[in-house]
C-alpha cells in the first residue's frame, strides 16, 4: 500500500482544517470522535452480514467498529416510528402493503425474507439499545461494549414517503421517551437529522430544535442552496458520484470554506476509496464487505 494511503480504521487522526462554529450540534455529535477522518457510519447496519435496518445488522455494525449507524424512518399508520428504506414491505418482508397502511401489530409480527431471517425495528428499540450500554449481539470483530456504545451516534434519513410534521414530530418524542444514563452524552450530542428537501429541513427544526440537520440527496445543484447564510446549520449527507469531476471538487470547496461537515454514500469499492490523503482525505479499507460505507470527509 502506498505510503500516500491510510487504512479507514487505522485510529489515525486527521482533523479537518475548518472547524464548524463552536456552537453548531455537529462538532457535539463528532466531538466523540475527536475529529478522527473519516468515520465509519454502517449503512442501514452492517448490511453485508444481516437483513438492513434490523438490530442484528446494527449490533453487528458497531462489533465491527462503526463509529455511527445510519437508518431510514417511516411511519406506521398508528404513527409509530419504523426502520425501513423502502416504503413498501415487497423487498425486505416479502408482502405487497406499503407500511403507512398497516398498523405496528402487523408489522411486528413481519421477518425478512433474507437470513438471519429479523424482526422489524423501531426507533424507539435502536435508541433504547444504545442507550443500555449492554452487551448484545457478537460480531465478527467481537462484542460491542458499552463504552463502544456509549459512542456510537446515528445518522437519520427521514424518507419523504409520510407527513413531515407528523414524522418529525413522532421522532421527536420517541427521542424524548428513551432516557439516557446519567454520565453519558444527550441524544443531540447523538443523533443528527436529515431531510431531502427544505420543506423536509424545516420541520426538522421545528419538531427537534438543537439537533445537528444534514441535507440528504444526490443533486448538487439543489445542495448549494443550503451553503448560504441562511441555512448556516445544515451540513451534507451526499451520493458519493456526484461529488466527483471539477463540479463537485468546486462544491467540496465552498463545504469546506463554511466549515460544514459532509458524509458520502454508498462506498463499496477499493478504487472509490483510493485516493492521495493529502488531497480529498479518502482513505483505502481492505476488508470491503463488511460496510456499505458512509464518511465524513474533508473536502
Amino acid at each position: 500500500m502506498s505510503a500516500e494511503l491510510t487504512p479507514l480504521l487505522s485510529g489515525t487522526e486527521h482533523r479537518d482544517a475548518a472547524a464548524t462554529s463552536p456552537s453548531d450540534p455537529i462538532d457535539r455529535v463528532l466531538g466523540a470522535g475527536g475529529g478522527r477522518l473519516p468515520l465509519n457510519i454502517g449503512h442501514r447496519g452492517f448490511n453485508a452480514a444481516f437483513p438492513e435496518n434490523t438490530m442484528a445488522a446494527f449490533q453487528g455494525a458497531v462489533a465491527a467498529g462503526a463509529h455511527a449507524i445510519e437508518t431510514d424512518l417511516h411511519l406506521s399508520r398508528d404513527g409509530v416510528v419504523v426502520l425501513s428504506h423502502d416504503a413498501t414491505l415487497k423487498r425486505c418482508y416479502g408482502t405487497p402493503e406499503r407500511i403507512a397502511d398497516c398498523d405496528w401489530a402487523h408489522l411486528r409480527t413481519l421477518r425478512t425474507l433474507r437470513e438471519p431471517r429479523q424482526p422489524m425495528a423501531r426507533l424507539v428499540d435502536l435508541l433504547t439499545w444504545l442507550a443500555s450500554g449492554e452487551e448484545e449481539e457478537e460480531g465478527k470483530e467481537g462484542k460491542a461494549s458499552s463504552s463502544s456504545l456509549s459512542s456510537v451516534w446515528v445518522l437519520l434519513d427521514v424518507k419523504m414517503d409520510d407527513d413531515p410534521a407528523e414524522l418529525y414530530g413522532a421522532i421527536a418524542r420517541v427521542i424524548d421517551s428513551v432516557a439516557v444514563p446519567a454520565g453519558t452524552r444527550p441524544w443531540k450530542e447523538r443523533i443528527v437529522v436529515g431531510g431531502w428537501n427544505e420543506h423536509f429541513l424545516h420541520h426538522a427544526r421545528e419538531h427537534l430544535p438543537g439537533y445537528a440537520l444534514a441535507y440528504t440527496g444526490g443533486s448538487l445543484l439543489y445542495a448549494a442552496r443550503f451553503l448560504s447564510d441562511a441555512h448556516p446549520d445544515v451540513h451534507f449527507n451526499l451520493r458519493q458520484q456526484t461529488l466527483v469531476g471539477p463540479v463537485g471538487a468546486a462544491f467540496r470547496r465552498a463545504v469546506r470554506k463554511r466549515g460544514r461537515k459532509l458524509f458520502v454514500w454508498t462506498v463499496n469499492e477499493p478504487l472509490w476509496m483510493e485516493c492521495k490523503a493529502t488531497y480529498y482525505h479518502y482513505y483505502y479499507y481492505p476488508p470491503l464487505a463488511q460496510f456499505r460505507g458512509c464518511w465524513l470527509s474533508s473536502p
